[in-house]
């Protein structure tokens, strides 16, 4: 029990005087790069679903069926529609996970400068 009070004030020392709570946003940072890894797997699936449809169309046009480019760019507009969405939302969720550890960085940067000017007053 007195572990736990210990534990609490220390954490309630640490976060005194900063406007974010360190724990939760880095938190948030990991689950935005988490998140962001399961957007690239997304693209991984959609560039192999595009290869494989890739190569039947290839096998359909060589046994003597004829695909028109219109057909074509139909069938593939929409994976790489998907792929493109996936790849924006990859790069969304890393910019923000970096963001937030830069800010992080800046406040407690800031933090200490604030605490050094105290200190010579």
């Amino acid at each position: 029990m007195t572990e736990e009070m210990e534990t609490n004030t220390t954490d309630v020392q640490e976060d005194d005087g900063k406007l974010f709570n360190s724990k939760s946003l880095m938190s948030t940072s990991s689950q935005a790069m988490l998140l962001s890894w399961l957007f690239l797997a997304v693209i991984v699936l959609f560039v192999i679903n595009l290869i494989v449809f890739l190569l039947s169309v290839a096998g359909v046009q060589f046994q003597g069926a004829i695909v028109t480019m219109n057909q074509m760019v139909a069938n593939l507009s929409t994976p790489l529609l998907l792929i493109a969405i996936a790849g924006f939302f990859f790069v969304f969720l890393r910019a923000i996970s970096e963001g937030l550890y830069l800010l992080m960085d800046l406040g407690d940067e800031v933090s200490k400068i604030g605490q050094a000017a105290e200190k010579k007053q």
